[in-house]
């Protein structure tokens, strides 16, 4: 069995699943058991899902058997989620332990996604600290995404309501998020 093919069809499953702007954890259960088939020194993966419509707020869904801390990878893998079909705002990032754990997986996985290997980054940024199984972000984006409503509610379009959050943002210098919660603690 060719498992870059594999772990490409999960990668592929995940950007259909969020192009519907969801996923499943059947999903990504998948994509981390193909992971550690093919890369048995696989730490996990992180995902980082951004929006164009709320930046600022990505979301981490780190699939990890156990915290992994910065000395403990050796190798690492960035996909971007823009070159699998259907494209999505984020990317992948597969940690191993062994230094050349990703050199056949890269060529083959690019093959089966049908890119270009050099859209794979192999030296990506890694952590400064430690990284814990679970998903990261959600509060901000959800804070985010209810103070747009506030302003909707209050009488703005949608695409006036995100530039008011933002300008709020700019004014108290300020990020996206810090600024969201600003106004939804603040009486009407």
């Amino acid at each position: 069995m060719d498992l870059a093919r594999v772990l490409a069809a999960d990668l592929r499953d995940l950007a259909v699943d969020l192009s519907a702007n969801a996923y499943t954890r059947q999903t990504l259960a998948m994509l981390q058991l193909s992971l550690y088939r093919q890369v048995p020194s696989a730490l996990g993966a992180v995902i980082t899902l951004t929006d164009r419509d709320v930046p600022g707020c990505p979301i981490g869904i780190n699939l990890l058997v156990q915290p992994v801390e910065p000395h403990e990878i050796a190798a690492a893998l960035l996909i971007p989620l823009d070159v699998v079909e259907p494209p999505c705002n984020g990317n992948v990032v597969f940690y191993a332990t062994t230094p050349t754990a990703f050199a056949e997986l890269a060529p083959a996985l690019a093959a089966a996604l049908d890119v270009d290997p050099g859209s794979f980054n192999h030296q990506p940024d890694l952590p400064h600290t430690s990284v814990v199984p679970g998903i990261t972000g959600l509060m901000d984006f959800s804070a985010v995404n209810r103070a747009v409503g506030v302003l909707v509610n209050r009488g703005r379009s949608l695409t006036a309501a995100r530039t008011e959050l933002q300008r709020r943002a700019d004014k108290s210098q300020t990020d996206l998020p810090t600024a969201a919660q600003t106004l939804l603690n603040s009486p009407l």
